[in-house]
């Protein structure tokens, strides 16, 4: 049994990494989470969550652009996220910063932007990510901007 979960596991986490941006269309945003702070102190914060998680696992890093994550809940999800922005922008918004999600992919299924998901799917997903992900960066501190 042991050696199953092992062996499901690297299953997962190899079919959330491949052609991780591939048909997903055009960089939707299905969901955004706006912070006071700069975005040094919000990646020490993303990465110290997903450090002291053992659900969540980071799968890929594209540069400074994606960041893509597993979500191992009992239906495991993976989201490919980024920051909003470029190096101006934050030369001009110290104190502020926001990640958006740009792709959804459920257990096997394929990867989806905006345009490619229902509101249902959309609804699942993103429910996942702010139990498991937002809500232990709310938790370290970073004051998060609500709408």
């Amino acid at each position: 049994m042991k050696y199953n979960l092992i062996i499901l596991s690297l299953l997962l986490v190899n079919g959330c990494d491949l052609n991780i941006l591939s048909g997903t269309g055009t960089h939707g945003n299905l969901g955004d989470y706006t912070y006071y702070t700069s975005k040094v102190k919000l990646e020490t914060a993303i990465e110290s969550v997903i450090t002291n998680s053992s659900i969540i696992e980071k799968l890929k890093t594209d540069g400074d652009t994606y960041t893509s994550i597993i979500i191992k809940t009992e239906v495991p999800y993976c989201f490919v996220f980024r920051f909003y922005g470029d190096e101006e922008y934050y030369k001009l918004h110290p104190n502020e910063s926001e990640i958006f999600i740009t792709a959804i992919k459920k257990a096997n299924g394929e990867y989806k932007s905006e345009k490619e998901i229902s509101k249902k799917e959309k609804k699942e997903a993103v429910e996942v990510f702010d139990e498991y992900f937002i809500a232990k960066l709310d938790e370290s501190g970073i004051k998060r901007k609500r709408e």
